[in-house]
This record gives structure tokens, sequence and C-alpha cells, in this order.
């Protein structure tokens, strides 16, 4: 007899069970004793029942072998919906991170973002800020378990996941987290798709590499437009390494988006919009947290094995050059110093300058040793554009990328941007140019401001 199909999924309810579910080398089985029970009558009356209300029910994975098999949730906050997915086996991690605090032990929980991850926009960024909400449910749990939590908020404003790849040791490692909330959807949607998904990517291999940690992915949309934010794309690189994804959108409704976001602002949620955010991730943390006391120990399972990259793994080994390090071949006009954001001291670490000029012959040329090369720098309407280029050891020039420092509406605060020279494929040396644009005469006197030249492929 054939099954019923799903047609949301063009699959039927064992196919969509055997996507979701991964029981640890049981599969076949498995999927007999459930297709068994799909074909009996009640099996028929509660598969109706699951696709009727399907948003609002825990489907229960009944035991196997006398061990109890590992649960598959659905719900209103996540894998009602083809984005939001929490596949068995990607939710071990986390739940052996929740084992920990369950015992009494201590947690290391880190958020990873932009200005939204800081609570920018919310009455009190810290507290009530989507990521503050969430470290207070953390708290609470820590309390009921005689566990301890130690939480911190590595949210930088401005920052996409490029600059998160050189930042990631100092705000993230050094604290040993065994879960890690990452929240970039926003800000790459501004950094150039040849770049960002290598950066992400290097990002979470970093965040993977040589751990067992949780990385828990948050994808955030602008106001009332899921396709505006890179949550989608993202998405991609969440399925081939296994990660739980929450989108934001799956628990919006779709007229709720002007209580989220106040006046113009489209970006940054106000305090509604950050409590909606944490509401659907704690519903989703909530649920788990029964479900890991009731599976018990998982530390067991499976170990986090870093496959081979999907798209690159160049942003995996990166350098940071600035005027700290770089070996300097020439330079006329340039002087130490570069803006050092605000946030970075708060996060830990230390920001190291990079250069300045307002001068319109300024010429800086280093040499520097990588697979890609870029350049990063900040944004404001008072500052002034510059240029850079590579030249490769063969003498060949490269293009000339304009370093847009000059923003217009960068008023009163300062973006953060980065700019890839050269997309290579092996590690090899290159000399890279920085000079001033020639622009407006309005611009004489402006400042052009570079923090610092990124090599990948290389590590320090």
């Amino acid at each position: 007899m054939e099954l019923p199909r799903i047609d949301r999924y063009g699959f039927s309810p064992v196919e969509y069970i055997e996507k979701t579910v991964s029981n640890q080398g049981k599969e076949e089985p498995m999927r007999k004793k459930i297709e068994k029970r799909l074909k009996s009558f009640s099996g028929r009356i509660s598969y109706c029942f699951l696709c009727r209300f399907k948003s609002a029910i825990f489907l229960l994975l009944l035991f196997f072998a006398g061990q109890p098999a590992p649960l598959i949730i659905l719900g209103e906050t996540f894998m009602d919906k083809e984005t939001s997915t929490t596949s068995n086996s990607s939710l071990v991690p986390l739940m052996r991170a929740m084992n920990k605090l369950q015992r009494g032990e201590i947690l290391s929980v880190v958020t990873l973002g932009g200005s939204i991850t800081t609570g920018y926009a919310a009455k009190d960024p810290a507290a009530e800020g989507w990521a503050g909400r969430i470290q207070q449910w953390w708290e609470q749990k820590a309390r009921e378990s005689g566990g301890t939590v130690l939480f911190h908020n590595a949210g930088l404003s401005g920052t996409d996941s490029a600059w998160a790849t050189v930042r990631v040791a100092d705000h993230v490692l050094i604290h040993d987290p065994d879960i890690v909330f990452v929240e970039f959807a926003i800000n790459d949607q501004w950094l150039d798709k040849k770049i960002r998904l290598r950066s992400y990517e290097g990002l979470l291999r970093q965040l993977l590499a040589s751990s067992d940690r949780a990385v828990v992915l948050l994808f955030l949309n602008e106001k009332g437009q899921p396709e505006r934010g890179q949550g989608k794309e993202q998405s991609e690189l969440g399925r081939y390494y296994n990660l739980p994804m929450l989108f934001w959108a799956d628990w919006v409704k779709a007229d709720e988006w002007n209580r989220y976001f106040s006046g113009n602002e489209t970006i940054h949620p106000n305090n509604e919009g950050h409590e909606s955010i944490a509401r659907g991730s704690i519903d989703f943390l909530e649920r788990l947290w029964g479900m890991t006391h009731r599976t018990g120990d998982v530390s067991s399972v499976g170990k986090n094995v870093l496959p081979p990259p999907l798209y690159s793994d160049e942003f995996q080994h990166v350098r940071w050059i600035h005027s700290g390090n770089a070996e300097i071949l020439s330079n006329t006009g340039w002087i130490v110093g570069s803006d050092l954001h605000p946030e970075w001291f708060r996060r830990g670490g230390s920001m190291p300058a990079g250069w300045q000029s307002n001068d319109k012959n300024a010429h800086l040329v280093i040499r520097v040793r990588g697979k890609s090369v870029g350049i990063l720098y900040s944004e404001s309407d008072q500052y002034r554009n510059a240029q850079a280029w590579v030249e490769s050891p063969d003498g060949k020039i490269g293009k000339k990328v304009s370093i847009d420092g000059y923003v217009s509406y960068r008023t009163g605060y300062l973006g953060w941007a980065y700019r890839e020279l050269v997309q290579g494929e092996v590690v090899q040396d290159y000399l890279v140019h920085v000079e001033i644009k020639k622009s407006r005469s309005s611009d004489d006197g402006k400042w052009a401001k570079i923090a610092g030249v990124v090599v990948t492929g290389v590590s320090e």
C-alpha cells in the first residue's frame, strides 16, 4: 500500500523521519517499525492528526531495543518549516553541553554577532537584548541545577563574518565555550557574495575545529522581509555542518513585524523585537532541556568530526597584518593609528592599530603571504576613500580596488568593512599597495583609515 505523501516536502512520512532522524545506525529497523505503525488504522489517524496540527505537536520516537530513541522536536519555533531545522544528530552537542549544567558543572556560553547581538535598540541592551534574555534563561537553569554559567556577549556593532574571523580567538575561543550562538545573517548581506560564503564557513570551522562545542545558528532578517538577510544562503552551510538553525521569521506572523521595529527602523528590532527573538530561541532551548533530562547523558555519543570544506577553508586560517607586525617596504604619508572599535575592549583582547593618512600623495607598500588578501577599514561621513591593489611576484599588477571610507549615512557613528583585493588558489607572496584615492577637493584634509590587511590560508 502506498503511503500518503506530504505535498509540501515531496516525500512520505517515513522519508520525512529518515531525513530528520539518525538513530546511531539503526535507521532500517526503526523505519520498518514506524512504517508498520503508519499502515495501521491508528497510525493513519495519528498521521492525519500530525499533518493537521504539526506546528504544535511533539513527535516522540518509541523505545528501540530497550533504549529510548532520541526525540525529534516539532513546534511553532522550529522544524515546522523548511527553514528552521534541528535534525536529531545536530542536537547532540547542545544536549551534551546541557548535560554539564544538569550535573552541576560549569558551562561557558558565547553569543557572537553584530549590533543586534549587542542588544542595540533594546531599552536596556545588556539585559533586554535577545542575548541578555537568553543569558537570564541559562542563569535560571544554573540555579535550578546547582551549576554555573559563564556567559559572554561577543556582539560587535557593524561587523560581519569576515571581521569575526580575525577576532574570534580574542572574543570567543579564549572563553573555551561549550555553546556558541552565531548571528551574522543581517550584516553579511553587505559583504560581497564572493567573500561571505567563504568567511562564514571559515568562522564556523574555527568554532568547530578540535572541539565538541555546540554551535547554534540564529538567522535574523529585516523588517517584514525574511528574504532580506543571508539566512537562506548561510543555512546551506548549517545543513552541511549539521548545526541547529533558528530562523526568526519562522515564529513571527506577517502582521507582527510593525510591532517589532520602531519608526523608520528596518534593521534593528526594538525591545519587543528582541523579546520575540529570545522567546522563540528560549522555546527551543526549553524543549531541548526537558528532552535532555529524559534522554540522560549523551557524552559518549559521537564527537564532532570536521568534514572537508563545502566552499573553502581559507578563512579558517587567517592572519591580521597591522602596524605592529607588518613588513613595510616603503611608506610615504601614512602614520600609525586607526579607529579602535569602542566595543572591542569590552569583549576582550587588544585591537591593534593600523594606518591613517590625510595626505593625498600617501602610498604604503607591505609584503604579505597568503591565499587571498583583503583590507579591513572603517567608514564615516567624515572620511575619504583610499584604493589598494596587489602586485604578484612575477610583477603582475592586480586591479585597483576602492576602499570606500566615505559613507554618507555614517553620521555620528562608524561602520566597519572588509574589501578583498585578490582571491588566490595557493599561498604565495604579494606586495600590497595602499594609496589615497584622488577625489573631490572637499576631501582635502580628511582622513582615510585602514585597520589592517588580512591574509587567508595561513595562521599567525
